[in-house]
Formats: C-alpha cells, structure tokens, sequence
C-alpha cells in the first residue's frame, strides 16, 4: 500500500503546478518566509496523511475546517474524482475569495464558505460564535472531514461543539482527521523540561498554551480530555494516535483520526 500511496502523491505532484499556488505576499496568514515552495510540499505531505491515515478515496464527500487559501484544496483538485464533493470554510474572507477565484471557478465539485467566527489569533472583529454555530450541512453529508491545525487554536467549548457537529455531519461510516498537539505523559514531561518545540506552560486543567495573554496563539490538550469528548459526542478512536514531531523540537503535530462507528 505504501508504493501505491508514494506513486499517487508522485503523480499529483506533478500535475500540481507551483504556479497554482498563491503568492506569499498576498497572504499575511502564510507562514514565517514561505514560498510556493513549501506550500505545495506542505499540501502534498498533508494528501499523503489523508490517504495514509484516513483513507481518502477520490469518490468521497470532503469537509475541510480551516480550509485557508487552499494549501490542502488545490492538491485534492489533481487527487478526487468527478463524483466527489470538497466543501471548505474559513474565517479569514480574503482566503475564501481567493479560494473561489482560483479553485471553485475551475472545479465545480469545490466550493468554498465564509465565516466569521470569533478567535482572538485570527479574527478578532469576529461576529459569528463558534463555540455556538451550526455549520450549514445536513446530517449525514460527509465521508471524511478534516482539520489541520484547527484544534489547536480554539478553546474547549468550541473545540466540543466542533466535535458535536462533526458527528452530525458524518456519514454511517465516516471518519474525522485531526492535527493538534497532545498532551500524555511524555509530552508533559518534556514539556516541563523544554524540550518541545515551542514552549508551552499549563493555562487549564486541560490544556497549555504558548502565550498568557491571548491562549488560542497555540494550544496543547490532554490526551484524556481529548479521549473523554470523542466519546460524549458518539466517535470511536483507538488508543493511539500519529505522534509528530513537535515533541523532539522538530516541526508536525500528532495526528488523531476518529471514527463516526
């Protein structure tokens, strides 16, 4: 299965053109000195994820949180077949336009949403609440929903009504990737030792963070906690998850990959 996945991704890579991608000077939500470059890498390493761990197949109804400007879209436009549907949504509108001009105009099984949710990093002028909001799907209407590094910028009342929604939006077998960073009993130790990649200090029984003032700058939850909401919203995982390398000063957060049965 791994030379299948490699020759996949291989494939995608090259009909994935850089020039697809946005430019960084656009976009102040681009990392730190990133290029096309590094998007597209970036994009097909987290194709290769959702094929790998989720099982993505190009038949599938996608929901991708947090979709941004299409990092993770674009390369699933050379991946998901004709039948499949890919819906993503966003608080950052500038994103969202960019996405339908770019993306949707040419594919028209992709489409993308605003909203203005509230978080005090990205979008402080934020009148939607997300630890209130309902996204605008009917039950049942996705095989796979995913969220890259969502979770780890939204506080536990969200981070449950999230999870609460995305049991209602999975299909009888459907399945929810998740990238955060997780807090178990190594993690807290290095923690305490500042071995991680960023420091973090404890802000809540259930989380730490990396900034006093503003928590949804990067947070890491308990692995238990974590455990605790999946199951009183109804999903199943297993007792383990991908764990990234955040946890030995490396850049990538743990994977968690839940199930709807």
């Amino acid at each position: 299965m791994k030379t299948d996945i490699t020759e996949v991704i291989t494939g995608v890579g090259k009909s994935f053109k850089e020039d697809d991608c946005p430019d960084p000077q656009m976009f102040k939500i681009f990392g730190p000195g990133e290029t096309r470059t590094a998007f597209k890498n970036i994009g097909l390493i987290s194709l290769n994820n959702l094929i790998r761990y989720a099982g993505l197949e190009k038949q599938e109804r996608v929901l991708d949180i947090g979709c941004g400007i299409g990092r993770v879209a674009l390369p699933l436009t050379h991946y998901l077949g004709s039948s499949a549907s890919y819906y993503g949504i966003d608080p950052v509108k500038e994103a969202i336009t960019w996405c339908r001009n770019n993306i949707a105009s040419k594919h028209t099984n992709f489409s993308f949403e605003h909203v203005d949710w509230y978080n005090k990093m990205y979008n402080k002028r934020g009148t939607v609440d997300p630890a209130n909001y309902k996204f605008p799907w009917k039950s049942g209407s996705f095989d796979l929903v995913y969220l890259f590094s969502v979770f780890t910028h939204i506080k536990p009342d969200v981070l449950r009504n999230y999870l609460s929604e995305i049991k209602r939006l999975l299909a009888g077998n459907g399945r929810v990737f998740m990238t955060m960073f997780i807090v178990d009993e190594d993690t807290e130790r290095r923690i305490s030792n500042n071995e991680t990649h960023r420091p973090f200090f404890k802000a809540d029984v259930n989380y730490w963070t990396d900034h006093r003032d503003i928590h949804e700058s990067a947070m890491a939850y308990r692995y238990e906690y974590v455990q605790d909401l999946l199951k009183d919203v109804g999903l199943h995982m297993p007792d383990s998850y991908i764990r990234g390398g955040w946890r030995e000063k490396k850049a990538g957060q743990d994977i968690l990959i839940a199930w709807n049965r």
